[in-house]
């Protein structure tokens, strides 16, 4: 028995016959494969197969097209970078306008009022009212004579000035003003000198 095969000269169909021989089922030079790209076999010789082979090739797509995504552009004001933006622009604005108030209302000088004295056996007790500022406490002596810092006898808005310290007498007065600005500004008690400097005096003799 010999087997010959036979390929057509576009190479899709392919045969293969038997000669000089029986065959399986006693026919002689039937086809094995038919069909191109589906290369199904007989059950029996001479008997094609009930169910054929499934094509080689995919009838259909395994996955459904996907629509390209395309993302709507946001307007500027919908946008959270502009957003921030504007909130520290107000902000930014609000301050400056508060301290462009903040220094047109104000003289940059702390105004020392209703400076009032007690004259105690043991001590002088001043009090005022003002900025929460550091103030300065100078006993100027007879009026105009030599200036006494005591500055450190100061407590927020009022001081203490002991008796025995003898550290003032009948013709001193004491000069409160802020300190800040008025380091090497002389001490005086001349009203114009007190106004421009938002200072008071107060006199032991008016005690």
């Amino acid at each position: 028995m010999t087997v010959t095969n036979t390929v057509t000269p576009t190479g899709d169909w392919q045969y293969a016959t038997y000669s000089g021989g029986p065959t399986p089922g006693g026919t002689n030079g039937k086809q094995v494969g038919w069909a191109p790209g589906q290369p199904a076999l007989y059950l029996e010789w001479g008997m094609p197969a009930a169910v054929p082979k499934r094509e080689l090739h995919v009838s259909q797509q395994l996955l459904p097209e996907l629509d390209e995504n395309q993302s709507r552009s946001r307007k500027l004001y919908q946008r959270p970078a502009f957003i921030v933006s504007m909130i520290l622009t107000l902000v930014t604005i609000g301050v400056g306008v508060a301290l462009l108030v903040i220094g047109v209302f104000s003289s940059g000088v702390a105004t020392v009022t209703a400076l009032s004295g007690e004259l105690g056996d043991d001590n002088v007790r001043l009090t005022w009212s003002g900025d929460d500022v550091a103030y300065g406490l100078y006993a100027v002596d007879g009026g105009s004579g030599p200036v006494l810092d005591l500055t450190q006898l100061v407590r927020d808005h009022e001081a203490w000035i002991p008796v025995n310290a003898r550290l003032f007498d009948d013709g001193t007065c004491f000069v409160v003003r802020s300190i800040a600005g008025f380091e090497q500004t002389a001490v005086s008690i001349e009203a114009t000198k007190l106004e421009e400097q938002g200072a008071q005096r107060i006199c032991v003799a008016d005690l």
